[in-house]
This record gives C-alpha cells, structure tokens and sequence, in this order.
C-alpha cells in the first residue's frame, strides 16, 4: 500500500489501513536504538493508546528495523491529540477522515441538531479543531473554576446603610435630627452609612447565578451521564452558592484589572457559557455508519416536507414471546417514509457497494448485499400492502447519485409485491440540494 503524505496534523483518509513512515516526523520522537525501531515505536503507542482506544484504532509497527506503524482504522473518524515518543508532550492531533471523503465538520453543521458527536474533555488538541464541543463542557470546566474561585473568598467593598448605637464617621444627621424630634426614645440610634468588604457583592452573586445556569445544563438529560456524574460529586460542596442565587438572572460578566487570577479565568468561562460557546478544543468521534444514517434521514425528511409526506426516523418493530439471549427484542429500520397509501421502509448502509463493483470483489458483495435485502424485505413484511406494492429503499454513498430499481413479486407463498429502490448518493454537504431534490423526484414517483 502507498505511504500517506502527511502534514503537521496526521491523516488517515480512505477506507483502508494506512501506514505511517514515523521515522521521518522528528516531532514524534521515534528514533531507531542500535538500528531498532521497535522500543521507540512500543512507547509511542503506549503513550497515544488513550486516544487510539477512542478512535478504535488498531496500531502496531510493522517491522523490527522499520520505524513504519501500521494503522487500521475502525467505524470511527475523528480528532484525537499525539504525544512524542521522547519527551511525553503533545506535538500534534491525529485526524480521522471518512471513508469515502465526506467532509465531516461541514455535514454536521449543515444537518445540525440532527447528528450525534461525541466529544472526550479528557484529551485536549492541540489546534483548533473543525467542530465546536458543545456548551455543557464549558460548564463542567465553570463549575471546576468557580470551586477553586470560592477557596479566593474573592471580598469587595459594599456601601451599608445601618441602624446602630454608636457614631461613625458617615452619621446622617439630618435623618437623625428628623427622627429624635418625632421619637425620643430612638436618641440613641444611629442612622450610619459605612463601606465594609463582604463576599455577598453583586459580581459574586452573578457569578453564582451563572453557576446555577451551568449546574441545570450539566445535568440535563441529554448530557452523557458520565459528565452528569462529574457534577454531582461536586454539587454537595457547591449547593450554597447555587442556593445563594436565588432567582437573579445571570448577566454577562465583566472583567476587571484588578479582579484576581482565579476570579478572571472564572469571569472568561462565564462569558463564553452567557454567548453559548465553548473554549474547549478537546478530541471527538464520529460514528461513520451512525452519521451517514442520520444524513439520509435528514436528506429524505427534506424531501418528503416539500410534498406534504411525512417520515418516522427508527421506528421499532416490537418482538414479544419468549426470547434467547441471543434474539432481537425488535426491529429498527432507519426512517419509514409515509406517502398516503403507500408506505416505504428506508434502510442506510454505509458501505462500498457503489463503488466497487469488480469480478473479483462480486463474492464478497452479494453476501454483503444478500444480508441487506434480507433485511429491508423483513422489515417491508411488517408494513401494509395499500393500493400499491410495498416500496422499499436500500441507500449507500456513491460519487453521483444513481437509481437501480427492482422489483419482487411471490405468487406462490402470498401475493405480494414489493419495488426495492437501491439508491447511492454523494456523503458530502456540498451535494445536499441535489440530493435532496433527486430524492423528491423519486418519491414522487412513489405516491
């Protein structure tokens, strides 16, 4: 196989194993001992085997004398950082492209709301990444920095107005002059106004009604329930400040010159969380399968609206009686499109089949493909007949978009009749529109 060029950021792109020419990265640290790479190499991946866990990746050297590392990649792409084999430091992020060239960040944006990306706090890049983690990781790192700007008991002066029975300097006397002529008896108290240092100012009870904000999105049910979990071991020591707030609305923090370290770093964390950013640039995975899914969903949802048709993403299929351990407890096509009496199940793969298609891979591909139709006709066995036959659709990525239509008829066991619709369309956000468009055409031909 031919050695990927690689930049300052490594690239695994395509959708076989790649191979890394170590050697000539000084960044790396990997350097041959007595002409032996594999020392060098066993510590590198050792101390990169967090981040290639995450990404799935299975890495290994290829030879003793060879500083090549072989790697091969698994149902994820993504960002995740590199530490040198030397000094044990950061030198870089490894990137994990798709398979068949899709331009990920674009397409999660382009779809956004409607992809799920899952982010690690735990490995931080080292440049900027191409998706933005989500809010609730600010939060996390707020509610880390607000428990070390409590330790500071951050003071500031406060203007107090007071009844006391004693003089200060700042005495209204013309409020007490008042007051004696209408009650004697209060000749003894002092209307004073005084400054005194309090921790209760207004910057630190906005700074808690922020904590409150960061505490409800931290723990609201959509956040993964290891970072929820993270909240509350911290919340015990924290419920004061979060009770404190009462019912203040946060504001955006100001930042002074004179405020302290702790309370500054606290201040930027808060107004990144009022503008619904984050400042995180922390390693992330995409499951490619999952995403192209959620991609077709979301190009087919587009299509049917603009007919007034509608689409039910995963609906499940339940299976009841008694059940193995290794039986399905239901069935889960990806969308079923609703086009009046007609009823289509839409199943997304994310495989080759569009883009091989040689003598020598045909084997492979009518197993791959047999698994396939099995399972878009199982699920079109649940739906109703209608006036027209049942449709299914089998969608794979492709370069251009294609249409290969069959159809299925059984006179024997049942007269039943089912058009199977094998769709391969381009994973990338450029080619939405088109698709989206193809895609109406087809339907409409359904209806």
């Amino acid at each position: 196989m031919a050695k990927k060029n690689l930049g300052a950021n490594r690239l695994i792109s395509g959708y076989g194993p790649a191979r890394w020419t170590a050697g000539g990265f000084k960044s790396l640290g990997i350097a041959a001992s007595y002409g032996s790479y594999s020392a060098s190499i066993s510590r590198f991946i050792s101390l990169n085997h967090r981040g290639f866990d995450y990404l799935g990746l299975q890495v290994y050297g290829e030879e003793e004398f060879s500083s090549d590392i072989r790697l091969e990649r698994s149902r994820y792409c993504g960002v995740v950082p590199l530490f040198s084999a030397d000094s044990g430091k950061a030198v870089g992020d490894l990137s994990v492209c798709g398979a068949y060239g899709e331009d990920i960040a674009d397409i999660v944006s382009a779809i956004d709301g409607k992809v799920t990306v899952e982010f690690d706090p735990g490995l931080i890049l080292t440049g900027n990444s191409s998706l933005t983690p989500p809010v609730y990781l600010e939060c996390l790192r707020y509610i880390e920095l607000f428990g070390e700007a409590a330790k500071a008991r951050w003071t500031r002066f406060e203007v107090v107005n007071r009844q006391e029975n004693r003089l200060r300097g700042m005495t209204d006397w013309n409020r007490y002059a008042a007051r004696s002529l209408t009650d004697p008896g209060s000749a003894l108290s002092f209307p004073n106004r005084f400054n005194a240092l309090t921790t209760a100012h207004p910057e630190w009870l906005n700074l808690s009604a922020i904590l409150k904000y960061a505490v409800q999105t931290a723990t609201a049910p959509s956040v993964p329930a290891a970072a929820r979990l993270r909240v509350s071991t911290k919340l015990r020591r924290l419920q004061p400040f979060v009770s404190g707030a009462g019912q203040a609305r946060p504001e955006i923090p100001a930042i002074h010159a004179s405020d302290p370290v702790p309370v500054k770093k606290l201040k930027e964390s808060g107004r990144l969380i009022m503008g619904c950013k984050s400042a995180w640039q922390c390693a992330w995975r995409v499951d490619q399968a999952l995403l192209f899914e959620e991609y077709v969903q979301y190009l087919c949802e587009s299509a049917l609206k603009s007919l007034g048709a509608g689409l039910s993403r995963n609906p499940r299929v339940g299976i009841s009686g008694y059940r193995a351990p290794w039986t399905l407890s239901s069935l889960e096509p990806d969308a079923v499109a609703h086009l009046g009496s007609t009823t289509c199940i839409i199943d997304a793969k994310y495989k080759s089949h569009m883009y091989n298609g040689g003598a020598g891979e045909q084997g492979a591909l009518d197993d791959s493909f047999r698994h396939d139709l099995h399972q878009v006709l199982a699920y079109s066995a649940f739906m109703p007949q209608g006036r027209h036959s049942r449709c299914a659709m089998l969608i794979y990525p492709a370069s251009h978009f294609k249409v290969y239509r069959q159809a299925f008829h059984s006179g024997i066991l049942s007269q039943t009749d089912i058009r199977l619709h094998l769709v391969g369309l381009p994973f990338n956000s450029s080619a939405i529109n088109e698709n989206v468009g193809q895609l109406r055409q087809l339907f409409r031909t359904m209806i």
